[in-house]
């Protein structure tokens, strides 16, 4: 998977983020955890190694994560910002 170059990444101070798609002008907003994967995204990481990331940064991982991973990145490729 590779990130669109259309899209521009932004970390907040609470570190939540937003992803600007510079062709239409669309804003995507992520949550904290939304914004470790798509950095991990950047690093070049496969599903496996961002729940290993995960894992490492975040206390008491749900059960569900390799089902929420799987559903954002999803949603990441429906809106264009992962490209196959």
């Amino acid at each position: 998977m590779t990130i669109n170059p259309d899209f521009i990444f932004r970390k907040e101070f609470d570190n939540t983020g937003v992803l600007l798609n510079t062709v239409d002008n669309k804003v995507f907003y992520l949550n904290a955890i939304s914004v470790i994967i798509f950095e991990l995204l950047q690093q070049g990481c496969d599903k496996a190694q961002i729940l290993e990331g995960l894992g490492k940064r975040v206390r008491n991982l749900p059960p569900q994560a390799s089902q929420d991973v799987e559903v954002l990145l999803e949603q990441l490729k429906k809106i264009g910002v992962l490209e196959d």
